[in-house]
């Protein structure tokens, strides 16, 4: 049977019993030996620091509980894996992070994709105040989410705000690693974005895009393991256009010299090394796909 966890509330009680005890014991004794004053005295400042110990877990339970009963109900429609329009009720309130999370995934399995997106939300709201640090994989299931219920343009603007993020919130979590280590994990957690809006992308039938998103997810990812000096990973650091199955990608597209030009951009991004430009790919890829709509998703801007 598990052991439930001692909460401070718990500790602040065992404290104060024992405070009462060793005041008592502490009366008793100078009583006994007639130093009556001295046992009063004594027993009464252990007395003291007992009711205050009291008092504070008192106040910790009321503080624990309070917000506990005022759960909002909130009434979702989303479209379940047959079409239909359904309805969940989700309880937000004072919940774990990981329950949330957890009841996110349950909702996703249904098809209930809306109600997964808002369960996340709350998670996400109680995941800002902890001192956890959660995997960048973690925050990439709502900008999915909202791809699988058909808000493809709402996804790109979660992918967006995270790529414009991702330097802020590196900072944040890995501040006791040097500086160059943790520009080494900005550029691995873009590459993480970049991967997931080319599954989202290729969800939508956009081979343009998702062709962009895979090319500049590739980059990064070799970019992030020059930085780090990760030579183990040889294979990685090959070019990228080695790989038969993105050369198919690219040979789908049926725009002449599209090959050289995305080859020359990844070269000259190559050669640059640790201080390649991701804007400047960014920006040469977008103009040998032809695309202008992603201009606003350059990594760093």
């Amino acid at each position: 049977m598990a052991q439930e966890e001692l909460t401070v509330s718990d500790y602040l009680f065992g404290l104060g019993l024992l405070a009462l005890l060793v005041g008592g014991g502490y009366g008793i004794y100078w009583a006994y030996q007639q130093y009556l004053w001295l046992g009063a005295v004594g027993a009464l400042v252990v007395i003291l620091i007992a009711f205050f110990c009291l008092v504070a877990m008192t106040d910790w339970i009321a503080d624990d509980d309070k917000g506990k009963g005022d759960d909002e109900e909130v009434e979702i429609a989303t479209i379940n894996g047959q079409g239909e329009t359904v309805s969940y009720t989700l309880t937000k309130g004072r919940h774990d992070a990981r329950a949330l999370l957890k009841k996110a995934t349950a909702l996703h399995g249904e098809k209930h994709y809306l109600a997964a997106v808002e369960c996340l939300k709350a998670a996400y709201d109680l995941m800002w105040d902890e001192e956890t640090i959660w995997p960048v994989s973690t925050y990439l299931r709502l900008p999915l989410y909202l791809q699988k219920a058909g808000k493809y343009e709402e996804a790109l603007e979660e992918f967006r705000d995270m790529l414009e993020d991702a330097n802020v919130t590196v900072n944040r979590e890995f501040k006791h690693l040097s500086p160059a280590k943790r520009k080494s994990h900005v550029v691995f957690r873009r590459h993480a974005i970049y991967d997931k809006m080319r599954v989202a992308a290729q969800r939508e039938k956009r081979t343009a895009d998702a062709l962009y998103f895979d090319l500049m997810a590739r980059q990064l990812k070799k970019l992030a393991l020059k930085m780090q000096n990760r030579k183990a990973a040889h294979a990685d650091l090959e070019s990228i256009f080695a790989d038969e199955k993105l050369l198919k990608k690219i040979e789908r597209l049926k725009v002449d010299g599209l090959l050289a030009h995305l080859q020359h951009a990844c070269d000259e991004f190559d050669a640059a090394g640790r201080q390649a430009d991701q804007a400047i790919l960014s920006r040469q890829l977008l103009d040998a796909l032809g695309l202008t709509y992603y201009r606003a998703y350059h990594a760093g801007e």
